[in-house]
């Protein structure tokens, strides 16, 4: 099922349009709304916060009762002390542990609250925080209108039935006069300026807040009876001002609405109609509806190329590729190897100059899947805020007593401090999974971006989809919208791996990532093999694993496929280089009809493969091959020149397939 699992939800509300909507959503998908919480100013008036809205608080009392619901308020009493992207430990006097204190109090009152309703829908500064203090009291962050098309969401919260006035203006184009007025009637003027000047139509930059006075969820509606609007700033062009509230009350609704409890159906029957993206509308349409859960082809999509800057460190980022790293001591407990495996990566890290926080990806590969969640937990206390990306797979490891072994790309500083930017969304929504484990979605370094593994699991439930040709494409359309939540675009793919249990899948593989590049950027599609493996991550049918180029990066350059005969063996080869950079991908995929490959074959695939990477030194190379040939591979490999310098690793694959090896070459290593 692609339903949700049912989870007790304290609604975070600020009494803006975003907050009320999201607990829509939470209804809609099954989810028990048991109260509410809202931090206040201490006093009237507006409170310059980083992280909340302080406008319109006025009447946020009265919504618990106008949804029969507890609430739960606290005034404000810190600031935003840390003022930086990512808020990893506690600090006192910062305005983000009030919150904290607040979804204690609510814990203490509720001990079986599961989540927490939040209405972020782009500020990565809010949804940060959120989710460190949902992590650190053991809650989940639900967050459905994360990376929403604004334009679309503000159309579906006013179809929804959602009553609500401006609260505040503070942008170009808004007037004192609008203040006070409803979403509805200045939905054309915000229309007009998100196109004229680049307002987001959510407010999103703080162009404007709102007041929600009903909701479907509201048993009662509440009414203004006595308003001022207060002037901040009376500029002729960008007046900032704001609606106080001095009195309101409650109103019965006719018909009566029923308790929040029992609104499911008729959440999921206002969803079903508003919302417009089809994948989304789906969750909401009756059990088995034709509705389909796979996005759209994004409109970006064949759009012309992006500008882009090159960055001046991207030209001298120093990489380092470590593989094969297993524990020292074998055959014992699983615990304890798992605790050796990270002693040994540590340690590994420590010899090359390098620490946890310098790994931007990890390949963590099992021998079996029933391990993980042992070899999980060691991870998580390895890697702590903005942990790498990851992808995990189950391979056979004949030749080997490890039950795992890593490897990682970490950056090495040689002078040029290099930007490390992560991807790291713990909330579930509706734009992609939300991490289920220690990894990010992405982490951006200099000119490359290395995204996690995805594979299908439905977004706002997390449940995998069952048909496994619809787990090929939506699992790489959920590495499209990590490739956009990162600025970039699709064809900004360099390179993309798609692990299958069954090769059936290759054929909808390939075809699924030309649907998902598009045809009219006027660049190929990027390097691509599907690879064979025994099981994948929550039994999953298809795992994709992507490299991009990053926004800064130069223009990447896709080759021809060439393809050549070897003996007994037909290889093809494709590579990929970004311009200004130091960086090319090279992938051969080698068909051996003949079971004793010789020495010749392979000498003869990393020949095509040093032309292919254009001279610039080998970094890594992955070798995928049936266990037969792994032997010949590793021996061949030590022999070559140019492979034996690299950090080489070795993938048993099921027997009889073909094998793929990539290449990743860079001149700073």
């Amino acid at each position: 099922s692609t339903r949700a699992a049912n989870m007790k939800v304290v609604g975070l509300i600020s009494g803006g349009k975003d907050s009320l909507h999201n607990l829509l959503h939470c209804v809609a998908l099954g989810h028990e709304i048991v109260c509410l919480a809202n931090l206040r100013p201490p006093t009237d008036g507006e409170l310059d916060s980083f992280m909340y809205q302080t406008v319109g608080t006025e009447t946020v009392g009265l919504m618990g009762e106008a949804m029969g619901l507890p609430m739960y308020q606290r005034a404000i009493s810190g600031t935003a002390l840390v003022q930086t992207a990512s808020y990893a430990a506690p600090t006192v006097g910062d305005e983000v542990e009030d919150l904290t204190e607040l979804l204690r109090t609510v814990q203490a009152a509720h001990p079986d609250v599961d989540a927490v309703s939040v209405g972020a829908i782009l500020s990565d500064y809010q949804r940060l925080r959120v989710e460190a203090v949902c992590g650190r009291l053991g809650l989940k962050s639900l967050a459905y209108l994360w990376q929403r098309d604004q334009s679309e969401l503000l159309s579906e919260i006013i179809a929804s039935g959602q009553e609500t006035v401006i609260a505040k203006v503070a942008a170009m184009g808004l007037k004192k006069s609008h203040v006070g007025q409803s979403l509805a009637a200045i939905e054309p003027v915000v229309t007009k300026l998100a196109a004229e000047f680049g307002l987001h139509p959510c407010g999103e930059g703080g162009e404007y807040e709102t007041l929600v006075l009903d909701s479907p969820l509201f048993a009662k509606k509440i009414v203004l009876e006595e308003t001022e609007v207060v002037t901040h700033s009376d500029d002729a062009f960008a007046p900032v001002a704001f609606l106080r509230v001095v009195k309101a009350r409650l109103q019965d609704k006719d018909p009566p609405v029923p308790p929040v409890a029992e609104l499911r159906e008729t959440a999921r029957r206002i969803l079903a109609t508003c919302v417009v993206p089809a994948h989304i509308q789906a969750l909401f349409q009756p059990e088995g509806a034709s509705a389909h859960l796979i996005p759209a082809v994004r409109e970006q999509q064949g759009a012309a190329a992006v500008t882009t800057e090159q960055s001046e460190a991207d030209a001298g980022v120093h990489f380092v590729c470590l593989s094969n790293i297993h524990a020292k001591e074998l055959g014992g407990s699983l615990e304890g190897e798992a605790d050796g495996l990270m002693v040994a990566l540590v340690e590994a890290l420590a010899q090359n100059g390098l620490g946890v926080g310098d790994v931007h990806h990890v390949h963590l590969l099992v021998r079996s899947m029933s391990d993980f969640a042992a070899i999980n937990s060691r991870y998580v206390a390895t890697f702590g805020a903005s942990p790498p990306s990851r992808v995990c797979v189950q391979v056979p490891m004949t030749s080997s007593a490890a039950r795992a072994t890593i490897d990682c790309i970490a950056h090495k500083n040689h002078g040029t401090v290099l930007e490390r930017k992560c991807l790291h969304v713990q909330s579930q929504s509706h734009w992609a999974p939300a991490n289920i484990g220690p990894y990010s979605q992405a982490v951006t370094a200099g000119p490359l971006c290395f995204l996690a593994g995805q594979i299908a699991m439905v977004p706002a439930t997390l449940a995998v989809v069952a048909a496994p040709e619809d787990q090929v494409v939506l699992s790489l359309e959920h590495v499209a919208s990590v490739v956009h939540a990162l600025g970039t675009a699709s064809e900004y793919m360099l390179v993309a791996l798609c692990f299958v249990t069954d090769l059936s899948l290759k054929e909808k593989a390939f075809a699924a990532l030309q649907r998902v590049v598009g045809q009219g950027c006027g660049q190929r599609a990027p390097l691509c093999a599907v690879i064979q493996l025994p099981q994948l991550p929550k039994a999953a049918a298809c795992e994709w694993q992507v490299v991009a180029r990053s926004k800064t990066a130069g223009l990447s350059r896709v080759s021809e496929a060439q393809t050549r005969s070897i003996e007994a063996a037909t290889v093809t080869v494709q590579s990929v280089v970004i311009d200004n950079t130091p960086v090319a991908y090279a992938v051969a995929s080698v068909r051996v009809t003949d079971e004793e490959a010789s020495n010749s074959v392979v000498d003869g695939v990393l020949d095509t493969l040093e032309g292919a990477a254009a001279g610039v030194p080998w970094l890594q190379l992955r070798c995928f091959a049936p266990a037969t040939a792994v032997p010949l591979l590793q021996a061949r490999v030590k022999a070559h020149a140019r492979a034996a310098a690299s950090s080489a690793s070795f993938t048993e694959t099921p027997p009889n397939t073909d094998w793929t090896i990539v290449l990743w070459a860079n001149d700073h290593t």
